[in-house]
């Protein structure tokens, strides 16, 4: 009777339009039998004449008044209330994302599980004051996994979750955001009653929590604070419902960006700031996009009944369980979701080694490890305790026994034979190096770089991905797709040289970054690059970095200069661009760092505002902060100039081999300038894991 009432609360209106439409074809076909029998009755002439007015009036009668009528009503409804029919058609989200899965986020799930243990712990939360977090805002760039953990903690906290977007809740007239977030609360609290709770999840909030305003006209900003309003008021009428709804937001953009009211304690309690990951954090997220995967799922157990399938999923873990250690107690799921989550989870993957497995489905280099772990341990791999098993390097035998874990349990009528890959890779593929190579990549660009390397491999005709197909694929991500631009060898050769300035600043003086590749093969928005990567991750650059990137960038000017005696467009033309990078450095140095020669110190940029036009700064101190920002350009120019003039033998000689070659790589360039005796800026510092 719950379930009825709730189901009615949800679909009312529905329910109301079907059963008139029902009630009205019933009614139009007893009309028309009335009708019928008495014109029956009628004499011949009354008959025609009747017919005549019938035959002109029915159809348009049925027409106008059973489908004109019901439609201009339910399209006025539709709109003016906010999407009516379709309004509030916010369905619970599948999630199947496991906690362990959720990687490179190691901070942001440390506060994420505070709150998931309040969701699934009633105890906890009326020892803690009988109140959840209702409101959470995760920050961060884009493709950091904001959604993924939001995901995640819905799976783990095993309530079901609604998940929409800010952009939903911008319609087209005046009313349509109100009405559609007044029915998103509404079904969210019918869901809780139901489930004992509920996730409301909206991404890209900011879409409507700007800060309010007066409207300027159309009655645009006055529907995005109704919005606002509405939204505001559901969160503060949670706080005093007991129905366990916790709503989970996330945005790209500063929280100084949104309304202050919605960012007040009480309202969003925890702000989650997901960042791009760390080196450790890289290092992880790659070791699991290239290994393996459990992958059990429900239709790999036996029997059409979930009883039968739990049977048979107990049946494997304590069979499992029960291989290492005999006298272990029966484990006993109380659902199919806990004993499939636990054996995915849980079991560390060589566990699921029997000792009937049968060798001549293994390859030849797994056995191999096998060998080395029995020699090390003296036992088999199947007879190692739970200390021994987590003793095995993870990074090297672990990793690769993952890959190709076998199970042969004749007590289970379905064995898994072999445990899903991921992707097919090379084992000597070093995901330490790949690491340090992905500095400030987000998760989703690590996840598609290997994505991309697939397809290169793919293309080749090849199964397995290499080192070489992931650096292919790196530079596809960060650098762009291969350009059909075909440049003429007078082309070549100018970028060949406008490359070189780079390399060789880069090599001689800058404090962190390596030369990795210089390339002259055009991508897109560029005809050709330098990659460097820094040697170890900054998050507070000094004068010397910022100097030095300078005289990185305006080294190609130099070179272009001296060799063809003057200079080309590649140089400026616009954001990205080596003057426009430089030129935008300097300007931070002076304008917000205090670096300028004559002394003058603050943040200018706080004394102007881009949007309203205001400018605080007199034109005598605009001046001299310009003359600053000449004065750094000035000089790094005649810095880089020396050195170009000292080691220009070293430019001709580079120029010519990436000419010729149109790529080289690290080994390469360092090569090149080890043969005429250049030694690497003595404080830059190794990168180490």
């Amino acid at each position: 009777m719950r379930k009825l009432l709730t189901f009615f609360k949800l679909y009312w209106l529905r329910i109301t339009i079907i059963v008139i439409t029902v009630i009205a074809i019933f009614s139009s076909i007893i009309f028309v039998n009335y009708c019928v029998k008495n014109y029956y009755l009628l004499e011949e002439f009354t008959r025609r004449q009747s017919s005549g007015q019938m035959a002109l009036f029915l159809p348009m009668f049925v027409l106008v008044h059973l489908l004109s009528m019901p439609l201009y009503f339910g399209m006025q409804y539709y709109f003016m209330t906010g999407g009516g029919l379709g309004s509030g058609s916010f369905e619970i989200a599948k999630t199947k994302v496991r906690w362990n899965e959720v990687i490179g986020l190691e901070n942001a799930k440390k506060e994420a599980w505070e709150l998931i243990k309040l969701l699934k712990d009633r105890a906890l939360l009326k020892a803690v004051g009988g109140k959840i977090i209702k409101g959470t805002l995760m920050i961060g760039p884009p493709g950091c996994g904001k959604t993924y953990l939001a995901k995640s903690i819905a799976t783990e906290s095993g309530l079901p979750i609604i998940s929409t977007v800010g952009s939903e809740f911008v319609g087209m007239f005046v009313g349509q955001g109100t009405a559609r977030m007044k029915s998103l609360f509404k079904k969210a609290r019918a869901i809780a009653k139901l489930e004992g709770g509920c996730i409301i999840f909206i991404d890209e909030i900011d879409s409507f929590a700007r800060p309010r305003g007066a409207d300027m006209g159309f009655g645009g900003q006055m529907s995005m604070n109704s919005t606002i309003n509405q939204f505001l008021t559901e969160m503060d009428g949670l706080r005093n419902m007991e129905n366990n709804i916790a709503v989970i937001a996330a945005t790209n953009v500063d929280p100084e960006d949104l309304d202050s009211a919605i960012m007040r304690a009480g309202r969003f309690d925890r702000k989650i700031h997901v960042t791009r990951p760390n080196l450790k954090e890289r290092k992880a997220l790659l070791d699991f996009y290239l290994a393996g995967t459990l992958d059990f799922t429900i239709n790999d157990f036996p029997g059409n009944k979930v009883d039968l399938k739990i049977q048979g999923l107990e049946r494997l873990c304590n069979e499992i369980i029960h291989r290492h250690n005999p006298e272990a107690g029966n484990i006993i799921f109380a659902n199919l979701d806990e004993g499939i989550s636990w054996l995915n989870d849980t079991l560390l993957p060589f566990r699921l080694y029997a000792k009937t497995r049968v060798e001549e489905n293994i390859p030849k280099d797994i056995l191999q490890y096998f060998e080395k772990i029995k020699n090390r341990y003296q036992k088999d791999l199947t007879e190692l305790n739970e200390t021994e098993l987590r003793e095995i390097n993870p990074e090297i035998e672990g990793k690769i026994l993952k890959r190709y874990a076998v199970t042969q349990l004749p007590q289970y009528k379905g064995p898994k034979q072999a445990i899903a890959t991921k992707v097919n890779f090379d084992h000597t593929i070093d995901t330490s190096i790949l690491a340090r190579k992905t500095v400030w990549f987000s998760p989703a660009e690590i996840e598609g770089m290997v994505r991309e390397a697939g397809l290169f491999a793919h293309r080749e005709g090849r199964i397995v991905i290499t080192m070489k197909d992931l650096g292919n694929a790196y530079e596809r991500v960060a650098f762009g797709q291969t350009s059909n631009l075909t440049l003429s060898d007078d082309e070549k050769r100018w970028v060949a040289y406008h490359e070189t300035g780079h390399a060789l600043i880069y090599y001689l003086i800058h404090p962190t970054n390596d030369v990795m590749k210089a390339t002259i093969v055009p991508r897109t928005g560029s005809l050709g690059y330098v990659f460097a990567r820094p040697a170890e991750e900054l998050h507070c650059p000094d004068r010397d970095y910022m100097l030095a990137d300078i005289k990185v960038f305006v080294a190609s000017y130099v070179v272009e200069r001296k060799k063809f005696g003057k200079t080309s467009a590649g140089v400026g033309g616009g954001r990205g661009s080596d003057f426009y990078t430089a030129m935008k450095s300097a300007h931070r140095m002076v304008w917000s760092y205090g670096m300028g020669k004559s002394g003058l110190i603050g943040d200018f940029s706080a004394l102007t505002n881009y949007y309203s036009g205001a400018n605080y700064i007199s034109e005598k101190t605009k001046a001299q902060l310009d003359e600053d920002v000449q004065d750094i350009l000035q000089s790094c120019l005649k810095d880089v100039e020396q050195l170009v003039n000292q080691h220009w033998d070293v430019v001709e000689y580079f120029a010519q081999e990436l000419h010729k070659k149109e790529n080289l790589e690290y080994d390469e360039i360092i090569h090149i300038f080890k043969k005429f005796d250049l030694k690497p800026f003595a404080g830059r510092k190794p990168l180490v894991i």
